[in-house]
């Protein structure tokens, strides 16, 4: 009877750590999952960022000279210019540390809790 008992016990005992280890297994592949998504939304924003930057450069590299020779150009060519010039406002402002500070809250990273996350 005894040996039946402890045999029951150790049971018990070797289920309740078993179910302890898969539980644990499951935190870590759920905190391994929620790494993988915000390392992929990370990428996600820093590759909009770059082709936004691209963008800016060619737009500045677009507006730049023909800013120089403004007062000459036909009224089409100029209102072109201050449509463009607005388009490169837009860009600056959205890259500007400020920009970029609102897009990370939008998109909730690199705040602390993310960042403990992919530590």
């Amino acid at each position: 009877m005894q040996t039946m008992a402890a045999a029951k016990r150790h049971n018990r005992e070797f289920d309740a750590r078993r179910r302890a280890a898969e539980e644990e297994a499951a935190r870590q592949r759920a905190a391994a999952e929620r790494r993988r998504q915000l390392e992929q939304k990370a990428v996600t924003v820093l590759e909009q960022l770059l082709d936004e930057q691209a963008r800016l450069q060619r737009l500045r590299t677009f507006v730049g000279p023909l800013m120089e020779v403004a007062p000459n150009l036909p009224e089409r060519t100029r209102r072109l210019l201050v449509w463009a010039g607005a388009r490169l406002d837009q860009l600056e402002a959205g890259l500007s540390p400020e920009g970029l500070e609102q897009r990370l809250v939008a998109a909730d990273l690199f705040d602390e809790e993310s960042d403990q996350e992919t530590a």
